[in-house]
């Protein structure tokens, strides 16, 4: 699938000529160490395997808070992960993502409450028990492993009662 054709780079061969020079891609959705290196140097790092799936944990996550029909006072967001500073970008999610339940598992809406044993499996993953950021393992064959295996055991939970 493809997805951010509108932050899409350069390439020549299997090179992407401008990632290290400009960070790209949707910023609510990038990898936290993606954001701090930006901030430290203003520069982008090469995506990694890693990268990709936090970000797929991020979309994951702002479905179950922004993606429901619901009154406009009651409406819950993340748009402190979206700013235009790549800092406060990045404090906000790695507030979020240490202190998971209080600012991100409280805002699920109703649709979602039920994937929320799955969110925290997702972080565990990601960030272990403590909210800490994990690098990009040599092989990320065992991190896929376990992420498709909290998605296959949650859908096994769930089927028949949707």
């Amino acid at each position: 699938m493809l997805i951010d054709l509108d932050h899409s780079v350069r390439m020549k061969g299997n090179l992407a000529l401008e990632e290290r020079q400009s960070l790209t891609g949707t910023i609510k959705f990038m990898a936290l160490e993606r954001l701090e290196h930006a901030r430290d140097t203003g520069k982008s790092i090469r995506r990694t395997c890693r990268h990709d799936l936090e970000s797929f944990f991020y979309v994951f996550i702002v479905g179950c808070i922004e993606y429901e029909d619901v009154s406009a006072d009651k409406a819950k967001n993340l748009d402190r992960w979206c700013t235009n500073e790549v800092e406060n970008n990045f404090i906000n999610k790695s507030y979020g993502v240490v202190h998971f339940d209080k600012e991100i598992l409280k805002k699920f809406t109703t649709s979602f409450k039920g994937l929320k044993d799955l969110a925290k499996m997702l972080r565990i993953i990601l960030f272990n028990d403590d909210g800490e950021y994990i690098e990009t393992p040599q092989d990320c064959g065992p991190l896929y492993r376990k992420i498709i295996k909290a998605f296959n055991e949650t859908i096994e939970d769930i089927k028949g009662k949707i």
